[in-house]
């Protein structure tokens, strides 16, 4: 099992919103997905520690069937 650091961005285009997932990594524990979240919303430039507007970053526990 693996933990799976995922940006989420909300598009508004002509009326519509979108939802874009992008898997930025995966990591072996939790404590390290969420460091990692946590610096890469810092480095998306949020003033104060929270994901921008529009944004969520989110580690997902990820099981792969054999």
């Amino acid at each position: 099992m693996t933990w799976t650091l995922v940006l989420i961005n909300l598009i508004f285009v002509s009326g519509f919103s979108i939802a874009d997932a992008e898997l930025i990594r995966e990591y072996d524990t939790f404590q390290e997905c969420f460091a990692a979240r946590e610096e890469l919303i810092l480095d998306m430039g949020s003033p104060n520690g929270y994901p921008l507007e529009n944004t969520q970053v989110v580690c997902i526990k990820t099981l792969y069937a054999e």
